[in-house]
């Protein structure tokens, strides 16, 4: 049996979230305050829309009319920068109806013969609100002025250990246990540091028969 709205509208409750079941379009209404997006009526509130298709089995998670491209103008720009931010995060992805300009951000996955976890949940929507939030003022100057820029880190130090971070992540929801990956290559490197100070690497041999080798 698949996932219900029920069971997810305990989820929400569970964090003391405030939605709202809209039995006529069997979905579940909620939204988040935000520091920087700006819907359009001039709130910092996202609004969102939890739906569940294929009896259960399939989760949709989406900010509807997140944004609007109802001119040609800085479209190109914008479709540019919503790929970047897609390539740069996880999950997300955004959609655009052409008949209306609409643009979603939306988060989307199969569910199957397993139910929804609090915890997919709550990741799923704290992804898809931090995410929109972060990069509002780049896709809001893409869509208003047509110019793509992104912060770029100072500290290359600081983005190298970001990504790698990201890329432990990645493992440990692939089930890849990095801790222990870690320890063994610790264990290696100080095996390693012990045979060569113990002296039992190789001499160089200074035989002048073997330089034809060299």
């Amino acid at each position: 049996m698949g996932s219900t709205l029920e069971q997810i509208g305990e989820f929400l409750a569970t964090e003391d979230l405030n939605y709202r079941i809209d039995t006529d379009r069997d979905v579940i209404v909620t939204g988040f305050g935000t520091k920087n997006y700006i819907d359009d009526e001039g709130d910092k509130n996202l609004g969102m829309i939890i739906q569940l298709e294929e009896n259960g089995e399939f989760l949709k998670i989406f900010t509807p009319k997140c944004y609007s491209i109802l001119e040609e103008t800085n479209r190109a720009a914008l479709m540019q920068t919503l790929l970047m931010v897609s390539w740069k995060t996880k999950m997300i992805q955004f959609e655009y109806d052409d008949s209306d300009g609409e643009v979603r951000a939306i988060i989307e996955y199969p569910l199957e013969d397993a139910n929804l976890t609090r915890r997919q949940l709550l990741r799923s929507v704290q992804s898809l609100v931090q995410i929109v939030d972060k990069y509002h003022p780049v896709m809001y100057k893409a869509l208003r002025e047509g110019v793509i820029e992104f912060e770029v880190s100072e500290n290359p130090l600081e983005e190298l250990q970001n990504a790698f971070s990201r890329f432990e992540e990645t493992l440990r929801d692939m089930g890849i246990d990095v801790d222990e990956i870690l320890e063994q290559d610790a264990k290696q490197s100080a095996s390693d540091t012990t045979t060569k100070d113990s002296g039992d690497v190789n001499d160089v041999d200074d035989d002048d028969d073997d330089d034809e080798y060299i």
